[in-house]
């Protein structure tokens, strides 16, 4: 599981059957695979966050609103 997770890159698309997987161990018995699976989903999110956007603003334009 630490392997996938190391494997994990925005250029390389995921397949359905691994985030599928994942969410499976989420609700597995045993408590190694839940753990590795919610790193797993916590590194998928990240990975599918997008990427921040700052702009700019003069005092006048925040005092405004």
């Amino acid at each position: 599981m630490s392997l996938m997770c190391l494997l994990l890159q925005k250029r390389v698309p995921i397949p359905l059957s691994c985030i599928r997987t994942l969410v499976d161990f989420i609700v597995h018995d045993n408590i190694e695979l839940r753990k590795y699976a919610v790193i797993g989903m916590t590194a998928l999110c990240r990975l599918q966050k997008p990427p921040r956007v700052y702009v700019e603003k003069s005092l006048d334009e925040i005092l405004r609103h």
